[in-house]
């Protein structure tokens, strides 16, 4: 997002830029939530929940040139990830029975290996076209996972 708001549309110094970009905080503050929504309804839906959040506020931030709404779908966008993590770690742990150490170890690891590469792969992005290909290319990313949970089949609890 800081190549964006560098640009001339919003044309915001470093300091502003940090407030924008801590407002985007706010979204963690939804994490607790996915214990509830798994109990209520699943972590197999909690999981499409946060991603489709997620997804769909990375468009409409590239699309996006009022500041206000920029800030309210970053926010939407942590929001839908804080909430798809949780319910992500606690698939793992089904899915990998047995070996469920194992296997919530092997996720994290994937998953920081991911956090590593994503600031690379969007400045990857933003040097080929603009923030909007960055952003898109993010959601693009989020589509094979929101597709793959859709043809998730988990065991049942007992």
């Amino acid at each position: 997002m800081n190549h964006q708001l560098q640009s001339a549309a919003y044309g915001l110094d470093e300091q502003s830029i940090l407030w924008v970009r801590i407002t985007g905080i706010a979204g963690m503050i939804c994490a607790p939530l996915a214990g509830m929504i798994s109990q209520k309804r699943s972590s197999r839906f909690t999981v499409l929940l946060g991603l489709t959040v997620s997804l769909l506020s990375l468009v409409v931030m590239a699309v996006s040139v009022a500041l206000p709404l920029l800030v309210l779908f970053s926010i939407c966008a942590v929001a839908g990830i804080a909430i798809s993590v949780p319910a992500l770690v606690s698939i793992v742990g089904q899915l990998g029975s047995q070996q469920c150490g194992i296997a919530v170890s092997l996720y994290t690891f994937v998953l920081f290996v991911g956090t590593a590469f994503a600031p690379f792969l969007s400045m990857q992005f933003i040097s080929l076209h603009s923030h909007m290909l960055a952003l898109d290319g993010n959601a693009l990313l989020l589509l094979p996972a929101l597709l793959a949970t859709l043809g998730m089949r988990l065991p049942k609890q007992g």
